[in-house]
């Protein structure tokens, strides 16, 4: 089941909410290092504050892909409404970006070095046609490592989803997705 949101209805008001999160999960610490998931034991980590959350399962090992859900918590009749969004966190994907806009530059810098190079009478094309597929086995390799890190990810957010609607007697919200 795929989820990339998740908008919930609590009996609950917004302040009783923010208060039963905050005792069932554990802080989170600084994020990229990752070193807050040896300490506590609660299943989830992450902050709650008045009116937003940022969550995750934790996990005994670092992945960088793993699912995070970003909410927001208001007030909807005499409850509350959660509603929000599953994904990795936002360093993670502008890491990745960047590092793949350098990788494509650098691709096209070393694919038009070698294309000139074949046109020299001194040219060696089987080293040449090696040296152009370096960037994009670096880029297929890349590619992996987010597959695989989205995979070791992929039952997080129904474990979240979950979470939430334990802990604070949620449904889905009738106006939700």
């Amino acid at each position: 089941m795929k989820h990339d949101s998740l908008d919930l209805y609590s009996p609950l008001p917004p302040a009783q909410c923010v208060q039963r999160l905050g005792e069932a999960i554990d802080p989170e610490r600084w994020p990229l290092l990752r070193s807050g998931s040896w300490l506590g034991s609660r299943p989830v980590l992450g902050r709650v504050g008045n009116t937003s959350l940022r969550l995750r399962k934790r996990i005994r090992y670092n992945n960088g892909f793993q699912t995070y859900l970003m909410a927001t918590i208001e007030p909807c009749g005499p409850g509350a409404r959660i509603y929000g969004k599953f994904d990795v966190h936002y360093s993670t994907r502008w890491f990745y970006r960047v590092w793949t806009a350098f990788v494509l530059f650098f691709a096209a810098m070393v694919s038009i070095s070698a294309l000139s190079r074949l046109r020299s009478p001194a040219s060696h094309p089987e080293i040449d046609g090696m040296i152009l597929l370096v960037p994009f086995l670096v880029l297929a390799f890349v590619w992996g490592v987010i597959r695989l890190g989205r995979y070791l990810a992929r039952d997080e957010a129904e474990f979240l989803a979950a979470f939430i609607r334990e802990h604070l007697h949620a449904t889905d919200h009738p106006g939700g997705p």
